[in-house]
């Protein structure tokens, strides 16, 4: 849906605000209503991280972010959203789980 984010990009363009970019509702909606349509899929939507370092040493912001909500960690989401309000074009991050930065569960490429 959005991103959280630290980004450097979002700095330069607005160097007075906090700018929270977002996906495209047209696409957000018609791809969760699709994975609706897929009973094994187990989707969740939601405020994701997009951090300019992937993995941090102190991960202690990691945690606040998941306690207020933030779904999973990426690099790429908030440019993506942001390119996308800029040029007024639908944009979606879809994401699959690698590996939970909190409890260290990894899961294979299968």
């Amino acid at each position: 849906m959005a991103a959280t984010n630290d980004s450097k990009m979002q700095n330069i363009i607005f160097p007075q605000i906090n700018y929270a970019p977002n996906a495209s509702f047209t696409l957000l909606e018609r791809a969760y209503r699709l994975s609706k349509q897929n009973d094994g899929l187990k989707v969740h939507v939601g405020n994701v991280y997009t951090g300019d370092a992937f993995y941090e040493d102190d991960d202690t912001m990691i945690h606040k972010l998941a306690d207020y909500g933030v779904l999973g960690v990426d690099m790429e989401t908030a440019a993506l959203y942001t390119l996308g309000a800029k040029y007024d074009i639908d944009v979606l991050s879809i994401m699959t789980v690698s590996d939970h930065v909190i409890t260290g569960e990894e899961t294979t490429a299968e």
